[in-house]
């Protein structure tokens, strides 16, 4: 993998409504792989259903752990992988992760779900120039890129919050980075095109608002 671093489920029979919803969320439960670890979440992000019956109540004064998922493909020749998590990096200053004491170290300590899903990449931004093996020069294209966030209660699935945000920066969310082009970049071949993502900092100004705020 070569890597360059940067230079500058259904039922036939069912009952009356009032049993219904708690069968399809037996079902729901019942087919789900088992979440272990936070990574597991991001299958609730594909179909939140009735939430997960184990994750921490949403209630009372903030913070609340919460868990970040992003989808899409971070540049032109990665096949979309579905939700990632947005894990910040613990041995970065706090000042300069935020989010960092929102993520909780198991999926029975989150009391939300933050899933954010990627749009089509947008117009160039600009671009960024990096350094290959053998000192070799090239040059990639950063795409802007708008994403939709959902906030939902982890133990019900309710949605608390949405909002959209169009990324601009050359960053990994949670990295605790904030700068305009990626610092590296790895990738089976080599990419032409990178995508934007959110920078912790802008993470925490977007949904500070919910997940520090007491339980509405």
């Amino acid at each position: 993998m070569p890597s360059v671093s940067r230079l500058s489920a259904a039922l036939l029979l069912l009952p009356a409504a009032g049993g219904c919803s708690a069968i399809t969320g037996a079902v729901e439960e019942a087919s789900r792989p088992p979440i272990e670890k936070p990574e597991d979440l991001a299958a609730l992000c594909e179909d939140i259903g009735s939430g997960y019956e184990g994750a921490a109540a949403y209630e009372g004064e903030g913070p609340h752990s919460a868990v970040m998922f992003f989808s899409g493909p971070s540049d032109d020749t990665e096949e979309d992988p579905g939700y990632r998590i947005a894990a910040p990096n613990p041995e970065s200053e706090p000042d300069a992760t935020p989010i960092v004491s929102w993520h909780p170290d198991s999926p029975d300590e989150a009391s939300l779900l933050v899933c954010a899903e990627a749009g089509e990449p947008g117009e160039e931004l600009r671009t960024c120039e990096f350094s290959g093996s053998g000192g070799s020069t090239m040059w990639m294209s950063l795409r802007g890129r708008d994403y939709a966030f959902t906030v939902y209660e982890l133990a019900t699935g309710a949605v608390v919050h949405e909002a959209d945000f169009s990324a601009t920066l050359g960053v990994f969310p949670g990295s605790g980075l904030d700068s305009e082009c990626p610092t590296w970049v790895q990738a089976e071949q080599t990419p032409t095109e990178l995508y934007a993502a959110p920078s912790a900092a802008e993470l925490h100004e977007l949904l500070s608002g919910v997940v520090e705020a007491p339980a509405g």
